[in-house]
């Protein structure tokens, strides 16, 4: 499940970045979040995204922000966060 939940992280952040039409991002995460496998990892991201869904606001800061939330709880360090390269 680890390296899943990496590589969706890595997903997500590209999505964020890409140059595409803003509600089409957002749409593109939420329905990856739908789908994600973990339901505990499903509900809080999709409690969160939900606030913002529906405002304007920096998809790859607020994604960020939301990440190193994450790593916070499950308590990853800084040092061991997302690696691109071992996925």
């Amino acid at each position: 499940m680890e390296k899943f939940g990496r590589l969706t992280w890595k997903i997500l952040h590209y999505i964020a970045d890409i140059d595409i039409n803003y509600y089409i991002k957002k749409n593109l995460i939420y329905d990856i979040c739908k789908i994600y496998p973990c339901l505990d990892c499903k509900i809080d991201f999709l409690e969160n995204f939900t606030e913002i869904i529906h405002i304007d606001v920096c998809l790859k800061t607020w994604l960020f922000n939301y990440h190193n939330h994450i790593n916070i709880y499950i308590c990853v360090s800084s040092d061991t966060n997302i690696l691109f390269n071992d996925i």
